[in-house]
């Protein structure tokens, strides 16, 4: 019996609303419902594999390829490392974790068997962002921030997450203004309450490791900015506009952000004052002098096991044995830290310099497809490829002070927007080259 072409089916197909409404989902989802993140891209995921009746209008593209090379490579070193370091009850969990990688290829999968458009992402992002920073201002005010009472929005994630993916989506959705315009100049109000409502959100929720990543991100739209001809002016005052959203959170005191900043310096010239080896230091409780320990103690374990790491779950074992013969390690042990709050030093540890390697090809693969996309004259790919440079800036940056990748709801929301944005941007490449053929 011949199988009859499903594809053509389009947008009256099952699967493509089904798909639709998880994407439309999945942003605002992760943020504000319990396993709001995990179970979308699940479903995706399982749509993706259940769907092997319908033809592919197109085959995969060679950059799709080499991603799912990247996930399956990134996975295998966590495996391999896993059997070296010692198969346990929380190895075995962080396998299981850090296999759910792997629901990139499903979701492109799908991707490529229905012809899902640009329009989900844009409004799914810009949902995300927008209730982000609403949901923090009620929280807010339900709190008594606004009464000068100490409060960090959290949703449902907890504030560190909370703040770096309601930035992410806001800075995403404002790469989508050209897509917004194409709409009408009152859809403009779309974007803008985006970025300004994610930028509200992480301020509210006093997450200093994503607000490291807003110069980078401001740089990056002031180089898009520039390659697409936007005249001096216009950029001016688009910058302007974000420097005093930013400045206005940072002198509005019940953000706390200034405050949040002056703790950070004051822990910083405190340590400098005592010494530079990293000892206990009296006033210093936070988080600058306990991560610089972390760090140090993470590079010690990494020096001893180079190649494969010490496998996963093994860096508290690892740091109460650095106390027993060091004091400058037993506040580590004191506050329980499970992992060293910085991807690039967890990555070392767990899975050493062969684990680095495929962390970094997860983020620098995708950061090339995209600048290329972001570089192309065709509009639409320049902005798909604009909101992938944010999402790989970004992430990389929140990399820094936390362990991303280790946190579900981070690790589901960054596989969900990878494989989106790889799957439309090779989409558009496709459809591109069909036109020319048919010219």
């Amino acid at each position: 019996m011949k199988i009859p072409d499903y594809g053509s089916l389009d947008k009256f197909s099952f699967f493509y609303w089904t798909t639709a409404a998880l994407v439309m989902f999945t942003p605002s989802g992760a943020l504000l419902i319990k396993h709001g993140s995990s179970a979308p891209t699940t479903l995706l995921a399982i749509l993706g594999l259940s769907t092997p009746f319908i033809r592919r209008y197109r085959s995969f593209t060679t950059e799709e390829k080499r991603l799912f090379a990247n996930v399956v490579f990134f996975v295998g070193i966590v495996f391999l490392s896993t059997l070296c370091g010692g198969v346990f009850s929380e190895a075995v969990k962080m396998l299981g974790h850090y296999a759910r990688l792997l629901l990139v290829i499903p979701i492109i999968f799908l991707c490529a068997r229905i012809r899902l458009t640009q329009d989900w992402l844009w409004y799914a992002m810009a949902i995300g962002a927008i209730t982000a920073g609403l949901f923090a201002l009620y929280e807010s005010w339900q709190m008594g921030v606004f009464k000068n009472t100490a409060y960090r929005a959290h949703g449902m994630t907890g504030p560190m997450i909370f703040g770096h993916l309601s930035l992410t989506m806001g800075f995403m959705t404002i790469a989508g203004w050209g897509f917004f315009k194409e709409q009408g100049q009152r859809y403009l109000i779309i974007p803008s309450l985006a970025l300004i409502l994610g930028l509200v959100a992480s301020f509210l929720s006093g997450t200093r490791g994503a607000w490291i990543a807003i110069p980078a991100l401001s740089l990056l739209y002031f180089w898009f900015m520039r390659r697409r001809g936007m005249r001096q002016w216009h950029i001016t005052i688009i910058l302007m506009v974000l420097g005093s959203i930013i400045a206005a959170g940072y002198l509005f005191p019940q953000t706390g952000i200034k405050k949040r900043i002056d703790i950070a310096q004051k822990e910083i010239e405190l340590l400098f004052a005592a010494d530079k080896k990293l000892t206990t230091v009296e006033g210093v409780e936070g988080g600058v002098d306990v991560r610089l320990k972390m760090w140090s103690a993470a590079w010690k374990i990494f020096l001893e096991n180079p190649l494969l790491g010490v496998g996963e779950g093994m860096y508290q074992e690892k740091v109460r044995e650095f106390a027993e013969s060091d004091n400058r390690y037993k506040k580590i042990v004191k506050y329980g830290f499970k992992d060293p709050d910085n991807e690039y030093f967890y990555t070392l540890v767990n899975r050493g310099l062969l684990g680095l390697i495929s962390l970094l090809l997860l983020f620098l693969f995708p950061a090339w497809m995209f600048y290329k996309a972001a570089s192309s004259e065709s509009p639409t790919l320049a902005r798909l490829g604009l909101a992938g440079l944010v999402l790989i800036v970004a992430y990389m940056h929140f990399c820094m002070t936390k362990s991303v990748l280790s946190v579900s709801v981070e690790l589901n929301f960054f596989s969900f927007s990878l494989a989106l944005l790889v799957s439309l941007i090779s989409s558009s490449y496709w459809q591109m080259s069909k036109n020319e053929k048919e010219y």
